[in-house]
């Protein structure tokens, strides 16, 4: 791994780099660590990048503060790969920077390989001027149309007037039945309580 660094962009030894050059690198606050940061947030025995394969990968040493690559917290091991930052608590931020060739693979732990090539993206095809643009979109329909209005004929006024008519005769039958044929015993009570009205039927 010749030619990796870990470059302190933030912290008590901002600018500094670190040749990552052993197959296990300690960080901590701590004298004897291979990266000693004197810095509150930093534990005494902070972080371990341990050489996997033809990469590192990094792992939180149960810090109080925590380790972050790339702002996300890192929980078990996870591999580093150039130009990833570093957080150590909320003041400590380093880059891993260097070179690596084409092909090279970074291993984590319970992960598949993973082949980092370090090649500049393709450039976006040039935008065409010689075609129409898209046609508009429909206007959306917002509500059902309303219902067609009924037709009113004259079939339902003379259906309504002919049921009138035909109540009013029924009517009229039962009051000349009541009047000339049914017995005494049945049309008294009734002219009597047309009487109280000041109406005399006989």
């Amino acid at each position: 791994m010749s030619g990796w660094q870990i470059l302190v962009q933030q912290g008590p030894r901002a600018g500094q780099a670190f040749d990552l050059n052993k197959p296990v690198i300690t960080i901590g606050r701590e004298v004897g660590n291979d990266i000693v940061l004197e810095d509150p947030q930093v534990s005494r025995h902070h972080a371990r990048l341990a050489q996997q394969g033809a990469g590192f990968v990094i792992e939180d040493l149960g810090s109080t503060n925590g380790t972050a690559i790339n702002g996300q917290r890192v929980i078990g091991t996870r591999p580093v790969n150039l130009g990833d930052t570093i957080g150590l608590g909320d003041t400590i931020v380093l880059q891993v920077t260097g070179t690596a060739g084409a092909g090279e693979t970074i291993v984590a732990h319970g992960q598949s390989e993973t082949v980092a090539t370090f090649s500049s993206p393709p450039p976006p095809p040039p935008a065409s001027f010689g075609n129409p643009p898209p046609p508009p979109p429909p206007p959306m329909a917002y509500g059902a149309p309303p219902p067609p209005p009924q037709k009113k004929g004259i079939s339902c006024w003379v259906w309504g007037c002919g049921c009138m008519v035909v109540f009013l005769i029924i009517i009229l039958l039962i009051l000349l039945w009541l009047y000339f044929l049914a017995p005494p015993s049945l049309t008294k009570p009734i002219i009597d309580l047309f009487k109280m009205f000041g109406i005399n039927l006989v």
